[in-house]
């Protein structure tokens, strides 16, 4: 199960992909714990996982952001990645 969450404090910058805005997310890894990505609301490209969400927005303002899925790539979007 995965929730957004709705941190004021973080910034993050624009999508390299498609230019969208980046959202952070908190996925319930069960026994594991609980782990954070940044996700792309526009072409579905998002971080890996991390521990902590501050790993994910500095991966994501990084650019180390793994390339969309497929499935949600939209056809404007796909061109940008090299598709």
């Amino acid at each position: 199960m995965s929730k957004r969450t709705g941190s004021n404090e973080l910034r993050l910058t624009v999508c390299p992909g498609c230019g969208g805005e980046g959202t952070p997310v908190r996925h319930d890894g069960g026994a594991e714990g609980d782990y954070y990505r940044i996700e792309c609301g526009g072409c579905g490209a998002s971080t890996r996982r991390f521990a902590t969400l501050n790993e994910a927005a500095d991966a994501w303002n990084g650019g180390h952001v793994l390339e969309p899925p497929r499935r949600k790539a939209r056809r404007s979007s796909a061109a940008k990645w090299g598709a």
